[in-house]
């Protein structure tokens, strides 16, 4: 689970933030440390909260999930993630961008 404060200053009136999450490390990386494991393979296994959005007011926090299903003999490793919600005042830049970590034990 993970949350989104509205800290936009100045505003009035709800404001639009869409989020995605997406792997976060270099792709070489992931194949190595990961027994051959690609990002496409590794961003497959979120089954709910990959993208979306939320609309909030002044001050407002607003939270959602992301669900994950590893699938069965997935490789034993470590994987970094991030949530990066962008900004609904500036087209193109982020709004927040934070990392979390799934480590796959047996």
């Amino acid at each position: 689970a993970f949350a989104i404060k509205n800290l936009i200053p100045n505003t009035m009136g709800s404001k639009k933030f869409d989020y995605e999450v997406a792997v976060n490390m270099d792709s070489v990386e992931l194949k190595n440390s990961c027994g051959g494991l690609t990002i496409k393979e590794a961003e497959s296994w979120i089954k709910a909260g990959k993208s979306s959005s939320m609309s909030l007011n002044p001050g407002e926090t607003g939270y959602d999930i992301i669900r994950f299903s590893i699938p069965e003999g997935a490789p034993l490793c470590f994987i970094r993630y991030s949530i990066t919600a962008k900004d609904p005042i500036t087209p193109g830049s982020n709004y927040v961008s934070r990392n979390f970590d799934i480590n796959i034990k047996g």
